[in-house]
Order: C-alpha cells, then structure tokens, then sequence
C-alpha cells in the first residue's frame, strides 16, 4: 500500500512539471502571438485582445457573460492562471494575469462542468 502511494506521488510530481511545462509553453506562445484563443462575440473579443488591468478583465468578464472566478494557480513563471464561470456553466474563461498586474484571455468556451472532488486520500 505504502509503495502504490508512493507511486501516486511520483505520478502527480510527474504530471505537476509537465503541467508547468505545457503552461509555460502556452504562456509564452500567448505573449509571442499576441492573439487569445477565443470564441466569444465580436464585441467582447475586441474589447480584450490587448493586456489590460486585471480588475477591467473581470468586470468585462462578469458585466458581459456573468462570469465570476473559480478557481486559480499559480504559474512556475508567477502568473496566475484563473478559471471563471458562469454560474450555471454556459460559458467559461481562463485568464492569465503577470505578476505587474496585466491580465488577458487565454481560452474560452462553453459547456463548463465541475468534477466532483474525491475525499482526501481517496483514489479512483
């Protein structure tokens, strides 16, 4: 049993780095491109292509699709990486923010579902 924890551990340290990689990677695939990857309206798109304070990001994000965070983390670079929602999951956002403050979209889409959390120390 010790072993089998042992081996889940050495799985999510694993899967933690690659994780940070991909996200490093997407981070800075973001900053050379310039464009988010996004399906929203032509308004609100326009509205945040560009790096703009985190707090305008937010209320656009909240004032358009009634999206609200979630859930966060925290980059290997420092950036914070959010997930926002819609209350009933219509529609979805992850925004990056650096840590001078600017955020933009990074992804967005619809359909949102939340897995249930297991109980600490359960495995399925």
């Amino acid at each position: 049993m010790k072993q089998e924890h042992e081996a889940i551990r050495t799985d999510i340290r694993i899967a933690r780095i690659v994780t940070g990689a991909i996200l490093g990677a997407l981070f800075a695939a973001t900053v050379m491109f310039g464009n988010a990857i996004a399906a929203k309206p032509a308004g609100a798109e326009e509205a945040l292509k560009l790096w703009n304070d985190r707090t305008v990001v937010d209320e656009a994000l909240a004032k358009t699709y009634a999206e609200v965070p979630r859930s966060l983390g925290i980059t290997s670079e420092g950036a914070v990486l959010e997930l926002f929602t819609a209350e009933d999951g219509e529609t979805w956002t992850i925004m990056i923010t650096l840590p001078s403050g600017q955020s933009r979209i990074i992804a967005t889409g619809e359909h949102w579902i939340n897995r249930p959390m297991l109980a600490k120390g359960g495995v399925s």
